[in-house]
């Protein structure tokens, strides 16, 4: 079956990416204009990540059926949703011994002099 020429199986992924991306979109204007501290910011931004969770997946599912020529769109969606996912975890976590050692004994990045 398919709608516009476009088999079923990669119109409906299409569909869902697209109305999340835009949610996505929407939250994570509301996030980055937001003060960075407790309160709207956070929350805006863990809608963000949850927009941002199935355009993952549809990137993921679009990629796979054509990965010939769209091998790239999961890339990009595995980096960004790697990015989404390290700043969530970086706030929630922060104060753990594990996030601790791994950004340094001081809790920010270390410097190298090399």
């Amino acid at each position: 079956m398919c709608i516009f020429g476009i088999p079923l199986s990669f119109f409906l992924p299409l569909v869902v990416r697209a109305w999340a991306g835009l949610a996505m979109t929407v939250t994570g204007v509301v996030a980055f204009s937001a003060p960075k501290r407790r309160g709207r910011h956070h929350r805006w931004g863990k809608y963000y990540l949850w927009a941002y969770t199935p355009v993952f997946l549809t990137a993921t599912i679009l990629s796979v059926q054509r990965w010939s020529t769209d091998a790239y769109l999961f890339f990009m969606a595995l980096t960004g949703y790697g990015f989404a996912l390290g700043g969530y975890t970086a706030r929630r976590y922060r104060r753990e011994r594990w996030m601790l050692h791994f950004l340094g004994s001081s809790g920010s990045l270390p410097i190298s002099s090399g």
